[in-house]
């Protein structure tokens, strides 16, 4: 059935007139009156009674009009419904942060949002993985590294600095580190994430190509890597978002300090669609206003 006929049916039953529902409508006169009757054509009945002075329904006109209007009504009430949270920011987001940016950093940012925008709930995944976006109907995610997936778009946010690290009770009873070549008799834990075993590092001399041995863990996650750190496991590649509060509090001291691995930058990135809800734009608008002024950002990512 065409949904258009019955609509402007519909119309002409309330108006009383094809005259007066052709100017609600703002079409032609001839046109709702060909559309009637194509209508009727179709359901094989008769709708309207006709004169030259005025219309009114059959009585089967009337049962099909009283068992459509409620459908249209709801119609119009969703139509109506989905324009306001065009205006309005809400409903459910679906996000996701790797679990030390989101504990350290993303947290503030998400406890502000939902401030500012009540109506909107947040689900967080906390996950160093890829998670597939579409797949598990994650409205947005926070990643890091090279991105290579072209079903999804991405906006850099900031770069984060990394360094070398290891406990201070590690380094106390292992072979003193003073220049690179030494890194290569250390014991390391390795992020599976990264690629460790060859390391590109930048110093004040330059940068340089760094052979190391092979990890003595390798690890999934940067909040288990960190503390394998902090328990004596070796030395590690951790980013400035989890090892600056360790520094402060000691649990964690930078190896050659002048020397640092290249910067790991950091996209918000969301499905690519035609059609981004509210909750979503006004989400990265958030983020993106919030770390542009927040001085919490380089309290993260400068290394200490």
């Amino acid at each position: 059935m065409d949904l258009n006929r019955t609509l402007i049916f519909l119309t002409v039953a309330q108006a009383g007139s094809f005259t007066k529902a052709a100017e609600d409508l703002g079409i032609t006169k001839s046109k709702v009156s060909r559309q009637v009757k194509e209508l009727e054509k179709h359901l094989e009945i008769q709708l309207f009674h006709r004169t030259t002075r005025q219309i009114s329904l059959t009585h089967m006109g009337l049962r099909f009009y009283q068992s459509c209007e409620p459908l249209v009504a709801q119609l119009k009430k969703s139509e109506q419904m989905i324009k306001s949270q065009k205006m309005e920011p809400s409903g459910t987001l679906k996000i996701t942060f790797p679990p030390a940016l989101g504990v350290n950093l993303f947290s503030k940012i998400t406890s502000a949002f939902i401030k500012k925008f009540p109506k909107v709930q947040l689900e967080v995944i906390l996950s160093d993985g890829s998670e597939d976006l579409v797949g598990k109907g994650i409205d947005c995610a926070i990643r890091g590294g090279v991105l290579e997936d072209s079903s999804i778009i991405c906006r850099h946010l900031f770069s984060c600095e990394r360094g070398i690290f290891a406990s201070p009770e590690y380094l106390a009873n292992a072979k003193e580190i003073r220049e690179l070549r030494d890194l290569n008799s250390h014991n390391w834990v390795s992020f599976n994430n990264w690629r460790q075993n060859k390391m590109k590092v930048l110093g004040p001399d330059g940068a340089h190509k760094v052979t190391i041995a092979q990890p003595v863990i390798q690890v999934n996650s940067i909040l288990y890597l960190h503390e394998a750190l902090v328990g004596g496991s070796g030395l590690g590649i951790l980013p400035s978002f989890i090892s600056n509060l360790s520094v402060k509090e000691g649990s964690v001291v930078r190896v050659l300090p002048d020397y640092r691995l290249e910067d790991i930058d950091f996209y918000l990135v969301y499905p690519n669609s035609s059609f981004i809800s509210p909750a979503l734009q006004a989400f990265k608008e958030f983020c993106y206003e919030s770390i542009e002024s927040s001085e919490l950002l380089k309290e993260y990512i400068e290394v200490a």
